[in-house]
């Protein structure tokens, strides 16, 4: 079944269920696109190597924060027009459960880890993300307000995954299959709010105040 409003962009920001909303999508939609830019200068398509279709149903648009979205419209890979023509949406995650997660994937992740940078405890990688600048990890994904260049249509939390997304496919009009699977899931059922002292907790009050500010997050969430 197809989309009964505009054509859908998602945005994704790291640790959000982002990729088991495109396994999702890939498997729902033939002519699905995705994409994701690397320093700006660069498109990968996960289906069709260097070929993006701008008329697809469901685009994916991966990790597009504010300076890669700015990079892509200079080089024309689309238009201003193309994405307020979209359904855009993301989802956001509290930032001391997201910022915790981060730092379980990027322990795990060889390509992360290379060169031990990530291999630290949690307070320094609190601190690396909150002092990092640029493309390299964590940079892009330290702070959630990156990913709005683009206004959302509608903002999903993770904390409601799965009533948000059957919201979100029932104002796009979807009525076909809706599971979500698990995708890149690192951490098992440990509550993630034990990983936190005074110290690293006010460190990210203090650091990410604004997203914590504009979303509502509490620590006991």
């Amino acid at each position: 079944m197809g989309l009964s409003m505009k054509k859908v962009l998602q945005i994704h920001i790291p640790r959000t269920a982002g990729t088991s909303m495109h396994v999702w999508a890939l498997n729902e939609f033939p002519d699905h696109q995705c994409f994701t830019s690397w320093r700006g200068h660069r498109i990968k398509t996960w289906k069709v190597e260097a070929f993006f279709n701008l008329d697809s149903a469901w685009t994916s648009a991966g990790h597009l924060d504010q300076r890669r979205l700015k990079s892509l419209l200079k080089k024309k890979v689309f238009t201003a027009e193309w994405l307020e023509s979209r359904f855009t949406f993301l989802f956001v995650r509290n930032s001391w459960d997201r910022l915790r997660s981060l730092y379980d994937f990027y322990r795990k992740s060889k390509s992360r880890s290379k060169g031990n940078l990530f291999l630290v405890d949690f307070e320094t990688f609190l601190h690396r993300c909150a002092e990092s600048t640029g493309y390299e990890w964590p940079g892009p994904a330290r702070f959630q307000s990156n990913y709005f260049g683009v206004k959302p249509n509608f903002i999903g939390r993770f904390e409601s995954l799965e009533e948000d997304w059957n919201r979100l496919l029932d104002i796009i009009g979807w009525q076909g299959n809706r599971k979500l699977m698990h995708r890149r899931f690192v951490r098992g059922n440990d509550d993630w709010r034990r990983s936190y002292t005074d110290v690293t907790r006010r460190y990210v009050s203090k650091y990410w105040a604004e997203e914590i500010e504009r979303f509502g997050f509490v620590f006991d969430q």
